[in-house]
């Protein structure tokens, strides 16, 4: 059904080229942090963003995945903590592009002001 709408499995991806890197903004502020993952363009691109309390990525113990279609913003809350964030991209027929990391994000102490 996924191919007869033009659609390429999941499981089928890796096919194309890597796509640019996207843009990445994160920030913190009264207990949350918020992040904005981007790219330019009408096709539709897929997120992966993560973030952890401590880099490298891969060798982190504490890593959270988040998988977004469309431009990529989440707002997530953990107040008091520092947290680094990576995203990268894909088409849905390509591979994923490289990695693109911020620095270490504060998210600040909750304010209910």
């Amino acid at each position: 059904l996924e191919s007869v709408h033009g659609i390429v499995p999941l499981g089928a991806r890796g096919s194309g080229a890597r796509p640019a890197a996207p843009t990445l903004t994160a920030t913190g502020s009264r207990g949350f942090f918020t992040v904005y993952a981007s790219r330019s363009g009408n096709a539709i691109h897929h997120f992966e963003v993560q973030y952890s309390s401590t880099v490298p990525f891969e060798s982190s113990t504490d890593v959270e995945t988040v998988e977004v279609t469309g431009n990529a913003y989440l707002t997530i809350y953990i107040p008091g903590a520092t947290r680094y964030f990576r995203a990268r991209t894909r088409l849905t027929s390509s591979d994923w592009s490289a990695w693109v990391y911020s620095s270490a994000i504060s998210s600040g102490a909750f304010s209910a002001v």
